[in-house]
C-alpha cells in the first residue's frame, strides 16, 4: 500500500510513506511532497526541490502540479524565470 495523502506527523516530520510513494512515481505523492518542500512543512523549505517534484508530477498529468509549476516559472521560484514555460 502506498500513502499518497499529505498528512504530516505530530512531530512535524514527513511520513516516509509520502517520500517513498513519490520515488515510486506516484504523481499525487510527488505533488504533495513538492508542496511540503515549497512551504517547508515536515522538511526544510527547498523551492528547487519543490520545482523538481512538481515537474515530475506534471509530467504524469497532475493538474495541480502543472498549475504550481507555471506559477514557479512565472515568478522564477526554484530556478530561472521562464515566461515561455509559464505559458
Amino acid at each position: 500500500m502506498f500513502i499518497t495523502r499529505f498528512a504530516p506527523s505530530p512531530t512535524g516530520r514527513l511520513h516516509l510513506g509520502h517520500a517513498y510513494s513519490a520515488v515510486q512515481g506516484h504523481a499525487r505523492a510527488q505533488y504533495n511532497l513538492g508542496a511540503c518542500y515549497a512551504i517547508g512543512t515536515g522538511v526544510a523549505k527547498d523551492e528547487a526541490k519543490a520545482a523538481e517534484l512538481y515537474t515530475k508530477a506534471a509530467d504524469h498529468g497532475h493538474a495541480g502540479a502543472q498549475h504550481n509549476l507555471t506559477r514557479f516559472y512565472k515568478r522564477g521560484v526554484g530556478g530561472t524565470k521562464d515566461e515561455t514555460k509559464a505559458v
